[in-house]
């Protein structure tokens, strides 16, 4: 099981970003092991922002429902998640972790999901395994 968060799905349309060569790896060597994907309401909303930003609403709304058409499961976070994602942000507050990435640190505690495919390094600090390599952001 893996996690897919915001910085594999943009840095698929910008050439110019930092992960797009390691994005380019996982996602073929995803296609390649049909392995078990996740992501959140708040990743996308992310991810289609910054896609819209870079390459345009045509291209982002593609990619939404390409998506949305895919085998990649999507949690929606729930009350209890919200208020849980709150107390990271507190606990984490010196590293300046967002409210997106904090629900998707507890949705992927409460799932038993210990990978994410990404290139922030909250992450890692927060006990989780980048994937598929180390190149570190924020």
């Amino acid at each position: 099981m893996i996690f897919i968060d915001s910085g594999a799905f943009v840095s698929r349309f910008r050439r110019s970003d930092d992960g797009y060569a390691m994005s380019q790896v996982g996602w073929a060597r995803l296609e390649q092991t049909g392995r078990r994907c996740y992501t959140n309401n708040l990743v996308i909303a992310e991810s289609v922002d910054l896609i819209a930003d870079y390459a345009g609403p045509s291209v982002a709304t593609a990619f939404l429902r390409s998506l949305l058409e895919s085998e990649i499961h999507v949690f929606r976070d729930t009350f209890e998640e919200d208020f849980e994602a709150a107390d990271l942000m507190l606990k984490f507050s010196d590293q300046h972790i967002g409210f997106t990435d904090c629900v998707t640190m507890v949705q992927m505690k409460r799932n038993k999901i210990r990978t994410v495919f990404g290139f922030d390094r909250h992450f890692q600090l927060a006990g989780f395994t980048l994937w598929p390599g180390s190149k570190l952001k924020g």
